[in-house]
């Protein structure tokens, strides 16, 4: 939060509790620095939680901020809860869902053309090729520059 943002709270603060709230020079950099790594938004938000549950105590910067997430810390938390792929119904933290998704993609289609193909290949034994090699061989498929099983071979 940058100082002029953290002064309109401290103002907003003061105005609830003006006899028991002063801006002085210590206590405005005190505040300046506690609120630094927090959004004007959460700050606004903090105070009227702060107000609903604690009307008539003056807030204080360490009790305040306490619990509070920074943009970074809420963007981890936000990508990291548990997820199932809808493709193969493997539980996985969300942050990893993205990468999975385009491999399991992949080798849910090749194992379908290998199937296509009368090849005994399954899912599992393209989940163990690296996505690079898989995702390289698929493309050819796809430029007609190799049939299913050039393909396959080329992978395998």
């Amino acid at each position: 939060m940058k100082k002029s943002e953290t002064m309109k709270l401290l103002n907003k603060i003061k105005s609830y509790y003006p006899n028991q709230f002063f801006l002085e020079d210590y206590i405005v950099d005190t505040w300046v620095e506690r609120l630094q790594p927090y959004t004007f938004e959460d700050g606004l938000e903090r105070l009227e939680e702060h107000l609903k549950d604690n009307p008539t105590r003056v807030p204080q910067p360490h009790i305040f901020t306490k619990g509070m997430l920074t943009p970074k810390e809420k963007e981890q938390v936000e990508k990291d809860y548990i997820i199932d792929c809808n493709l193969c119904g493997k539980t996985m933290l969300y942050s990893n869902y993205e990468e999975h998704y385009r491999k399991c993609l992949l080798c849910k289609a090749l194992e379908s053309k290998a199937q296509e193909s009368n090849k005994d290949l399954h899912y599992n034994d393209f989940e163990r090729i690296p996505y690079e090699k898989l995702n390289s061989g698929y493309g050819h498929l796809f430029e007609h520059k190799l049939t299913t099983k050039e393909m396959l071979e080329r992978i395998i």
